[in-house]
């Protein structure tokens, strides 16, 4: 047999050995076993610890109220245009609801308001057209006033400019007209004249109205206002109270819990570590077993070492492990 063929029956019997090895220090499970339970059960304190946390934050009741706000708030300001002005919106939705509805109702009372000062005004402005209106049409009637003239005052009141072709042009069809053709049409303009300012007092009434109902809904919400200003803030503290004293109930019944896993969580780790401990006496580095497996290492490589050089085939010793039991 060749130095080769001698050189990979040792190196196979090595390898084998190796795995023998490894295989009945794999039976044992015990100080690799044990490793792994010491970092395990400092992993699961480490968790228990951090999953308290995360409870006792889920038990502040009143940061619920304001967290979220915050947070979005928060991103409204960092953003630009239409993306910040989403999460304004979106932040407004989280106000308390003392303030939110408060404001809405503030709101609404200066819209109110602001409707019936424009009623008021509009229905001043058009008592006052009405008034040159009625002096007007009873000028033209007490005037005669021909068709011509009845029609450049409609337009002129309708604020519309009229072009001087237009005018020639209502000339010329002025005197296709029979005598019977022209006084119907100027009764028929007349008649609209009145009819408008029938519309328009009905309209002025109708106006009236809204304004009434405006003064009353300003009236009746201005009063719901006060009722909620006078009795908002004592309500609000019963609010806060109450979310105060279940965030302390829930503390105090989480302590309990919390004191018993803490208390096995930590024996766990100290009856393990008690373990490791026990093993620590029977895997010392300096032991007679450590002397022993030195010694038979030196032997082993002499024995071969001696064989090579004299030329003589030596059968490789397997080496013996002692097993560590637990």
């Amino acid at each position: 047999m060749g130095i080769e063929e001698q050189i990979g029956d040792a190196a196979k019997s090595a390898v084998g050995s190796v795995k023998q090895n490894y295989s009945n220090f794999k039976s044992t499970t015990d100080v690799r076993t044990l490793s792994k339970r010491l970092v395990e059960s400092g992993k699961g304190l480490a968790k228990l610890q951090s999953d308290w946390n995360e409870e006792l934050d889920g038990g502040k009741l009143k940061s619920w109220l304001k967290k979220p706000r915050d947070i979005i708030y928060g991103l409204a300001e960092k953003l630009p245009g239409r993306a910040g002005e989403h999460f304004r919106e979106e932040a407004e939705k989280l106000k308390d609801p003392f303030t939110r509805i408060e404001e809405e109702c503030k709101s609404y009372l200066n819209d109110i308001e602001s409707m019936i000062v424009e009623v008021g005004q509009v229905v001043e402005m058009k008592k006052q057209e009405m008034g040159e209106s009625k002096q007007t049409l009873e000028a033209l009637k007490e005037e005669n006033w021909d068709l011509r003239t009845i029609r450049g005052y409609l337009i002129e009141r309708s604020g519309i400019s009229l072009d001087e072709s237009m005018k020639t042009i209502f000339e010329y069809a002025d005197e296709q007209l029979t005598p019977a053709d022209v006084e119907r049409k100027r009764g028929q303009m007349i008649s609209l004249l009145e009819t408008n300012l029938r519309v328009q007092e009905e309209s002025l009434k109708l106006l009236g109205v809204v304004a009434r109902q405006g003064a009353e809904t300003y009236e009746k919400a201005a009063m719901q206002y006060h009722g909620f200003k006078s009795n908002a803030q004592q309500l609000q503290t019963f609010r806060d109270a109450a979310m105060d004293l279940a965030g302390t109930n829930v503390v105090a019944l989480d302590m309990k819990e919390m004191f018993s896993q803490y208390l096995d969580g930590c024996t766990k780790v100290a009856e393990t570590a008690i373990d490791a401990f026990a093993v620590i006496d029977k895997n010392m580095v300096a032991s007679e077993e450590t002397v022993a497996k030195i010694k038979a290492a030196k032997e082993r490589l002499e024995t071969k070492l001696n064989a090579a050089v004299s030329g003589q085939k030596v059968t490789a010793t397997p080496v013996k492990t002692n097993r560590v039991k637990v």
